[in-house]
């Protein structure tokens, strides 16, 4: 993905804010499988081209969060939308949407970053 004309927020910004929502999945599950699967705690693969500017925003998620600063409140999940989807609304994991980041300019067929949820119990 790349940053466009349209979006409504940074490509950093929206990497940021998954960095946390995968910060707040280990604050719930730990590191086990339901983490992986829900938060997308699925390891990175630690090379190709955006690898160090994800490894930058988790950084800078972590450094925030130590401060207590979460900008996503809390959100447990993220999902990757098309226009279509992200025009239609609806919910994810049951969770209804927090943010909405985009659209960027992508290889694939996603646009639209969206993250989800309430805050850790």
């Amino acid at each position: 993905m790349k940053d466009s004309k349209t979006e409504n927020e940074s490509l950093a910004s929206a990497e940021n804010k998954i960095a946390h929502v995968r910060l707040n999945g280990i604050k719930k599950w730990g590191s086990n499988e339901k983490a992986q699967k829900y938060a997308s705690m699925v390891s990175a693969i630690e090379n190709g081209p955006g690898f160090k500017i994800s490894q930058q925003a988790v950084e800078q998620a972590i450094r925030e969060d130590s401060k207590g600063i979460d900008p996503t409140s809390g959100a447990i999940y993220y999902n990757m939308r098309t226009e279509s989807q992200f025009k239609h609304g609806g919910t994810f994991q049951g969770q209804t949407v927090h943010t909405a980041s985009g659209p960027y300019i992508s290889p694939s067929k996603y646009t639209y970053i969206m993250t989800y949820g309430s805050p850790p119990q």
